[in-house]
């Protein structure tokens, strides 16, 4: 059971005991501390870490919606205003001033299990999204096709914001061109905003502290707009600046306040409300989110009828229906019918009287008597219009303007659920298609959250004599490296989890199961794994390498005058048909500066050779050719040489120890194009 640590503030001392009494009784995970004076609460929420903060509206000094606004300058932390003493003046402040959640008290004891699951709900979204942030971060793809902006800044002191990157979402909502923005400073870009904006990105950086604006108002000369911000640092000089346009939420939440509606009907509706967008968070397919809306808004409102229609091979197919007109709907886009309008049309549209519509289709000679009057409103994914919400009264002129803000309040919160859906399905299938790579690499792959190994590939256990990976994921991943080499890696490791800068590049030797030795060479990066700060290795067998230098320095007299002194060039493979190493007349001949540069060259893709030619060095024949190279076509490789070159070469397969089934390979390339032209 996971604690969920409460700060109740109430000036009442009666009131805080009672409430931590039947808070604690109602769920035994919540854990109340409290205090009665609102200057000691701002001291106990910067020294202790809370996860949800309870407070009373009418209190002295001090009330509870400017307490809130002290509280949001540091902490991002949920907070719900409970108090006897609300109106609807108090809970629109509340939410202006951040609050996540409003609350009143009532006498009845039962309340109090109300209130405990408003607080577990508040505090289980909040983590929920902590938790989506953290994962967004480890899938480039997914960050791209995000609906909300992304922005990364770098801070240059002493006062410099440069904007670095942005995603489409980010490039589309602020109007903006990447390449004109690039490398500029954030008021060169924002001329007519604030200065104080930038300030708070840059304090985040120096502090590695995130800032959270639920509500700001944006307005230059390309966007203005509400708009809800997330920033957080990602290294000590950058950070991720998270944005929606919340001006349709805004619009819509002004519109829902139905002054003309007496205040108990009114705040009914309103908890629903915010019951229903709560309770989405809960559902992760579209179905659940469909069944749930129709139900919540036929038992809970009192339509009749409701309906969900959703776009599918060009027709309006019902995917969810509550009412007592149980039909099955399919609509032909190309048709008649409100819903087909709505759906054209891509706005709400109320019926008054079916009867007087051209648009109106009944389905059934039921409906036809039954149905008098309609409201539809679209549901939008992104930027396109998904389906519909359709509701349906034997009442004519049944619905008000209270009723069409309530229903499209309803399609907004629903297209939030599913763009989430959405959100998590790319995550999930961005994985599914990484891990996909990491499993066919022909290098071993590791990833090592501390000394545990989450996650191993195939070829480790091919590279360590294991029958399958499995066994490896309950060894300790020094057990894998050779004893000579344990205190060098795991020194590594423990700097590497300290933030140290260590090299993400070198040698050393590991352990089979049979206790052989095998060289390797590791290419290690830092990811964030499963929500924790992780390495990723890519390890690669160099034992060819390694034979072949040990050649090398037994024959290093003779040997190494030829292969340096040669007019001709020398070119050196290993068993996989990787390049190793070249002398300098073959570097001249590609006009390459370093060996370092090329050395993914793989002479069994070297299309100079025909597959034959290929398959015979393979069996250890010797392959001789004269052949061109068009520099021209190599794209891969930074080469000073243009145009087409004609070369003679002799490929020789090489047996590097006595009695070493395993070959590697010695070219020799000589220049002729001065003959062939």
């Amino acid at each position: 059971m996971r604690v969920i640590r409460v700060l109740h503030i109430d000036d009442d001392p009666e009131q805080s005991r009672f409430l931590k009494i039947f808070l604690e009784t109602s769920d035994p995970s919540l854990h109340v501390e409290s205090t009665i004076s609102p200057h000691e609460s701002l001291k106990l929420i910067k020294s202790k870490n809370f996860d949800c903060i309870i407070c009373d509206y009418q209190m002295p000094l001090m009330n509870g919606i400017q307490l809130s606004i002290a509280i949001r300058e540091n902490k991002d932390t949920p907070i719900i205003i409970y108090t006897g003493h609300g109106s609807e003046e108090i809970a629109e402040a509340a939410f202006t001033a951040g609050v996540d959640d409003y609350v009143r008290k009532e006498i009845n004891p039962s309340h109090y299990q109300v209130l405990a699951n408003r607080v577990k709900q508040s505090v289980e979204k909040y983590r929920a999204e902590k938790e989506l942030l953290d994962s967004l971060q480890t899938s480039e793809k997914v960050l791209t096709s995000l609906p909300s902006g992304i922005i990364i800044y770098e801070y240059q002191p002493p006062d410099k914001l440069i904007f670095i990157d942005a995603n489409p979402a980010a490039l589309q909502e602020s109007k903006i061109v990447l390449s004109k923005v690039q490398g500029k400073d954030f008021h060169e870009i924002w001329k007519s905003n604030e200065y104080e904006l930038k300030q708070r990105y840059v304090e985040a950086i120096k502090s590695q502290t995130p800032v959270i604006m639920d509500r700001i108002y944006w307005d230059n000369d390309l966007v203005q707009g509400f708009f809800k911000i997330h920033a957080f640092p990602i290294s000590e000089n950058r950070i991720v600046v998270s944005f929606d346009n919340i001006s349709d939420q805004v619009e819509t939440e002004t519109r829902l306040k139905v002054s003309n509606l007496k205040e108990e009907q009114n705040r009914k509706r309103l908890e629903v409300l915010h019951r229903h967008a709560l309770d989405l968070d809960k559902y992760h397919t579209r179905e659940e989110v469909f069944n749930y809306t129709v139900e919540l808004i036929v038992d809970t409102f009192g339509f009749e009828n409701a309906e969900i229609l959703i776009a599918e091979n060009e027709t309006l197919r019902q995917v969810a229906m509550k009412g007592y007109l149980a039909v099955d709907v399919i609509l032909p886009l190309n048709g008649p019918g409100i819903c087909v309008r709505c759906f054209i049309e891509a706005k709400t549209i109320t019926i008054n009287d079916v009867s007087k519509t051209p648009d109106y289709l009944s389905l059934t000679e039921l409906e036809s008597n039954q149905i008098k009057s309609e409201l539809v409103t679209p549901i939008f994914l992104d930027d396109d219009v998904l389906g519909v919400l359709n509701i349906q009264s034997p009442v004519l002129e049944r619905f008000s303007d209270v009723d069409r803000r309530l229903v499209e309040t309803f399609a907004s919160h629903v297209s939030k659920a599913i763009s989430r859906i959405k959100q998590m399905e790319e995550i999930t299938s961005s994985e599914q298609r990484y891990r996909s790579i990491l499993d066919e690499s022909r290098d071993a792959v590791f990833v090592l959250t501390g000394f545990t190994v989450q996650y191993v590939n195939e070829r480790v256990a091919e590279l360590l004599g294991y029958d399958t990976r499995e066994e490896l994921l309950n060894m300790s991943p020094i057990d894998m490296i050779a004893p000579e080499d344990r205190e060098l890696i795991s020194g590594r490791i423990d700097a590497r989890r300290r933030g140290e800068n260590v090299p993400n590049k070198y040698e050393f030797r590991m352990q089979r199961k049979d206790g052989s030795i095998v060289h390797v060479e590791t290419h290690v990066n830092r990811i964030i794994y499963e929500g924790k700060p992780s390495s990723l290795s890519f390890v690669r067998d160099i034992s060819d390498r390694k034979r072949i230098e040990e050649a090398l320095n037994q024959s290093e007299g003779w040997f190494r005058y030829i292969y340096e002194e040669s007019p001709m060039g020398i070119e050196l493979y290993d068993k996989d048909g990787y390049l190793y190493d070249a002398n300098k007349a073959d570097l001249d001949f590609f006009g390459v500066e370093s060996v370092d540069n090329f050395r993914q060259w793989n002479l069994f893709k070297d299309s100079a050779l025909t597959e034959q030619q290929k398959n015979k060095l393979k069996n250890g024949e010797t392959v001789n050719l004269i052949t061109e190279r068009n520099f021209d076509d190599i794209k891969n490789y930074e080469t000073s040489r243009t145009g087409i070159s004609y070369f003679e070469a002799i490929f020789k397969p090489v047996i590097i120890k006595e009695g070493d089934t395993n070959l590697a390979y010695i070219a020799l390339i000589k220049d002729i194009t001065d003959i062939k032209t």
